[in-house]
């Protein structure tokens, strides 16, 4: 049984476009993990979207590498499926920062046989660490390279807009510290960042994670997506977005239905270790992001959601299920590129100095000491593998 059995979905392969390296396993281990997530999914194709590391992001220094050693090692396994993996891009947050290192940054990252950037710095804290607006001339070397080589890129801008009213953030995005007061960047100005780079690299292929978190603006998503040809949403959850097109339903399918090929399926899906019991990927509100996207899309009738309350979904019809699971990723990212082995010796080679030196380095002997190992890992395969 896989998860489209025990829930009736209709039977068309997913192609997941969000998926994340966020907990801390042996990289062998997390490659299992992602095995058992595609087979319970029904998953054809991932890409894993490297977290970028920096000064003040240190958990994983060896976290573009990883997604690039899971792509490897899982299409070699099963040639029917395709895996990609984006890297991330990370900062020093000084003057080390400069507009000829971000453009080296996408050099190496292309050399080595990256599909694709994950871009994270419109995360609200992240872009306030940042310290400079996206559309910063410094990035234009890099995003001018993007666009010429015609390198995907998908980004996290913002968050759902509530967290920027202290009347209506929830309890726990309050907790964990989301809340954007008056020293934050505002939603809008980010936005404007956002097109910014479009507005200086149209034809950058730019997927906006999370829906752009515009799910409250039918009129605002279907004017952006007529003046910016290449622009496309993902579906990852923020639940909140369900909420938002739950009160227009007629329109959005409408919506849905004209735009399939911009919009795809992303989960936002972690390296969950649930240990040979694959089944339970599709229980628990943290680990069912996949299940809340399908219901939606496919379900006809109002169904609760443990954090949503009652939903009114899309009841899409067959062609634009298979535009929005499959067509749209497979037409904005191909095949997966082929990886450089020696390249990517070298650049972790250079990653393990920087953790070696403290400069990227977990927070505590037992992390450095697995980053060690994992960086040991990928090194021997990296070195005696053939490029493929």
């Amino acid at each position: 049984m896989t998860n489209r059995d025990k829930f009736g979905y209709q039977p068309i392969p997913l192609c997941d476009g969000h998926i994340h390296i966020t907990f801390a396993h042996p990289v062998d281990t997390t490659v299992k993990i992602l095995d058992d997530t595609m087979t319970w999914y029904d998953c054809e194709r991932i890409a894993i979207l490297g977290l970028q590391q920096d000064s003040k992001n240190t958990a994983d220094p060896g976290n573009n590498l990883k997604a690039l050693y899971c792509k490897s090692r899982l299409n070699e396994t099963y040639p029917d499926r395709r895996v990609y993996a984006f890297s991330g891009i990370y900062h020093y947050y000084d003057v080390r920062d400069t507009a000829e290192g971000y453009l080296a940054q996408a050099k190496a990252l292309w050399e080595m046989g990256f599909d694709g950037v994950k871009i994270l710095d419109g995360k609200p804290k992240m872009r306030k660490n940042l310290g400079r607006r996206l559309d910063d001339p410094i990035f234009d070397p890099f995003y001018a390279y993007l666009q010429e080589h015609d390198i995907p890129v998908t980004m996290h801008l913002g968050d759902p807009p509530e967290y920027w009213d202290i009347n209506k953030i929830s309890e726990y995005a309050l907790k964990v510290g989301w809340y954007c007061d008056e020293t934050y960047p505002t939603l809008e100005e980010m936005r404007g960042e956002v097109l910014g780079i479009l507005d200086k690299f149209p034809r950058l292929r730019l997927t906006m994670a999370h829906f752009f978190f515009l799910s409250q603006n039918l009129e605002a998503c279907a004017d952006l997506f007529t003046r910016y040809p290449t622009l496309c949403f993902d579906l990852t959850p923020g639940g909140e977005m369900f909420e938002n097109f739950s009160k227009r339903p007629d329109d959005w399918r409408a919506f849905f239905i004209r735009f399939a090929d911009r919009i795809s399926l992303g989960t936002d899906t972690y390296n969950y270790d649930l240990h040979d019991n694959p089944a339970d990927y599709g229980n628990g509100a943290d680990l069912a992001r996949t299940n809340l996207v399908r219901k939606y899309l496919e379900w006809r009738e109002p169904f609760t959601h443990p954090w949503y309350g009652t939903l009114n979904p899309l009841g899409l019809d067959t062609d634009t299920l298979t535009k929005i699971y499959r067509g749209s990723m497979i037409h904005r990212l191909g095949e997966p590129r082929m990886i450089h082995f020696s390249a990517a010796a070298d650049n972790l080679a250079e990653m393990r100095k920087l953790h070696d030196s403290g400069v990227l380095s977990g927070d505590t002997e037992e992390s450095k000491l697995l980053e060690r190992q994992n960086f040991d890992t990928m090194m021997t395969y990296f070195q005696k593998g053939n490029d493929q």
